[in-house]
């Protein structure tokens, strides 16, 4: 976990990560009582229900993005360290930054592709 300046602009930072956790949790939930129901629907009642998949779909698409927003916060998310680990400070925080504005980049072009499908 990376270490946070003690400011007091962090808080709202802290409760929004905290929100996040709370919803990602929920969602996590609603996905395994989804799947279950889709299941036993289908294997006990013999009936076929379609909303399920619907609802698992979007759910997990959600809790996808929010926890990809929780683990840039807390600077776990997925990397590959090709860099040797004792190149000097300087460049480390270069290449942090720019994985920060990869990640950025990367987030716009999905908002602004997936906003075409929403309408």
């Amino acid at each position: 976990m990376s270490e946070k300046p003690d400011r007091n602009g962090w808080k709202f930072m802290d409760y929004t990560e905290r929100i996040f956790l709370i919803i990602c949790t929920f969602l996590l939930f609603v996905l395994v009582v989804d799947v279950f129901t889709k299941v036993l629907t289908r294997y006990v009642f013999k009936i076929g229900l379609i909303w399920p998949d619907e609802v698992a779909r979007l759910v997990f698409i959600i809790t996808v993005f929010l926890g990809s927003a929780i683990c840039v916060r807390q600077d776990n998310h997925f990397a590959i360290d090709l860099m040797p680990q004792n190149i000097p400070l300087k460049y480390k925080y270069m290449i942090k930054i720019f994985t920060l504005f990869c990640i950025f980049i990367s987030g716009i072009l999905l908002l602004l592709t997936g906003i075409p499908f929403s309408l």
